[in-house]
Formats: structure tokens, sequence, C-alpha cells
């Protein structure tokens, strides 16, 4: 199975065998009482919660789903973001819920401005870093990215403010 937690521990999203995903509210307790049963159109591999609760975003194969919890309407017709040349494995939501941020198999990362209106993407992309993307990590302002080595091209660190151009580490 797959899950996902929002920073604020309130909201759990779980996804089993690729089927519907399951969204929970959790009490001060952590007992669970079911939120929203999305179905979804291919199997889900990651999910990601933004830390109101508000979204959830999942990555199937190459395309991302992006649901806003607040419109009911949009569990059944998610918002899909489909910019990834190859299968998503990396999703995560800036600390504020600003910002979903996605990586894919060979290294593209991508950043979302979430808005009321839903995801646009953003003009800073990494493109085709050849290094498998290990590791993504997102802060209110910050985006970090680690890479592994691969033949002949160095794995590393790159880190960038959400919303600029240029990041600190980048060739």
């Amino acid at each position: 199975p797959t899950i996902a937690l929002s920073r604020e521990g309130d909201t759990l999203a779980s996804n089993e065998q690729g089927k519907n995903v399951q969204v929970w509210n959790l009490d001060g307790d952590a007992v669970p009482s079911s939120l929203a049963l999305i179905p979804v159109k291919r199997p889900v591999q990651t999910l990601a919660v933004s830390a109101d609760g508000r979204w959830v975003a999942g990555a199937a194969g190459n395309l991302i789903y992006v649901w806003d919890l607040k419109k009911p309407e949009s569990h059944d017709v998610p918002v899909e973001l489909a910019e990834h040349p190859e299968f998503v494995t990396h999703l995560a939501f800036s600390v504020g819920g600003e910002w979903l941020v996605s990586a894919d198999l060979k290294g593209t990362v991508r950043t979302w401005l979430i808005t009321a209106a839903g995801p646009e993407l953003a003009a800073r992309q990494v493109d085709e870093r050849p290094p498998k993307v290990l590791a993504l990590a997102v802060s209110g302002e910050h985006v970090a990215v680690g890479t592994a080595e691969s033949v002949g091209v160095r794995g590393g660190v790159s880190v960038w403010r959400l919303g600029e151009e240029k990041g600190v580490g980048d060739e």
C-alpha cells in the first residue's frame, strides 16, 4: 500500500494495489474516520497530502492527479497534470501547501504553484538530470533534490528557492 500523511497529522491518504484512494480524518487520538473514497482511472504508485489536508496528489505512471478535498466534485474529475516524460516517483507539497513538486525516473523535476483554481506549472523546471532522483524535500521556501551516481555522472544535491529560475548547486 501507498500512504501519505499531512504535515499537521490530521489527514491520511492511502491506496492499496492501485485502486481507490481512501482519505481519512484523524482525531487527536489518531482514530481515523473516512473523509473520501476517490476512484482512480489508473493505478496510483505514490501519494502526497498538503499540510492543511486540502489537497491530495497521486501519481499514476507519468500522470499526476490532484484532488481538492474542499470540492467534492473534484473527486470524480481531478486535475490531471501530464508534463512528465517518465514514470513519476516522488511527490511532495511545500510546508504551506502553496507548491507541489514532482520528480520522475529520468530526473525531471517539476514545480506546480497551487492556487484556489488548482495547480499551475511554474517556470522552474529541472529537466533531464541523468542520475535517478533518490530524495525530494520541500520546505516553505526551498526544494532539495538528491540524485544517485550513475555511469560517468556524479550524484549530488541541488537546492533552489520555489518560484526562482536558478538554484544553488545547479550547473
